[in-house]
């Protein structure tokens, strides 16, 4: 397991895509946190190397279990497998363009998010602290405290 993703240079590779870029952090053996690719991810999960997500919230720990298991069984389940096999495993799940990417270009579907229908106003913000900040909401003190990181808005 390696805390890097190797990427070959002819890929165009986006800035904020969970395949490529190291956003997701994790506890590995021996108490280092370090930041990983979701592929990454899979193969430190696949051998063993993950403590702990520090970035996922008790109410949240469930479903991101839930998420994870789903995603390694769909993408074809293999014991220790490297983070090469996962990342060819998880694109080879969508021709989507964007459907990796934490924030995707307007009119794409990206992470965990649909794509927004034709003529949809939006504005689009350059950071997490300005999506989904309702001052109202029960836990709008935790996003402002977070200081609008990228991870966050995994």
């Amino acid at each position: 397991m390696t805390a890097e993703t190797q990427v070959a240079p002819e890929v165009n590779v986006s800035l904020n895509s969970v395949l490529y870029d190291n956003v997701l952090k994790a506890q590995i053996s021996g108490g280092k946190v370090v930041g990983l690719s979701l592929p990454g991810l899979l193969s430190a999960l696949s051998h063993d190397a993950v403590e702990s997500l520090p970035d996922v919230r008790p109410h949240q720990e469930h479903t991101v279990h839930m998420f994870l298991a789903q995603l390694m069984a769909i993408a074809g389940p293999q014991r220790d497998a490297s983070e090469d096999y996962w990342l060819t495993a998880l694109d080879g799940l969508t021709d989507m363009k964007g459907a990796w990417d934490i924030i995707p270009e307007t009119g794409q579907c990206g992470f965990m998010q649909p794509a927004m229908p034709k003529g949809t106003k939006t504005t689009v913000s350059a950071s997490v602290s300005d999506i989904d900040l309702l001052v109202l909401s029960k836990n709008h003190a935790v996003k402002v405290e977070t200081g609008g990181r990228q991870e966050d808005g995994i």
